[in-house]
């Protein structure tokens, strides 16, 4: 995929009218001249691929899922596990 010019592609299936932008100045320049003018244009945006810093969530998963479902039967008024005997002493 990093390698296939998409551009030269739609040129090549008869797209005069197609471009590989990489700033935003560009994009500006050519999709101004794609909404002003006729026929079919293909503008393919090269962007940087960012990752926002964002700390990890820790998460437990068996937390999460009676989490889940205790907001489901809150919801939709059913019961869907029961409370546990599990160690009770009466």
């Amino acid at each position: 995929a990093n390698r296939t010019r998409l551009d030269a592609v739609a040129q090549s299936a008869g797209i005069e009218n197609a471009y590989e932008v990489r700033t935003i100045e560009q994009f500006g320049e050519l999709a101004a001249k794609a909404l002003a003018g006729n026929g079919p244009w293909v503008l393919v945006c090269k962007v940087v691929a960012e990752k926002p810093d964002v700390e990890p969530k820790l998460m437990d998963g068996r937390e999460n899922k009676y989490r889940f479902v205790r907001y489901v039967e809150q919801t939709e008024g059913k019961t869907i596990l029961k409370p546990s005997i599990v160690g009770r002493k009466d």
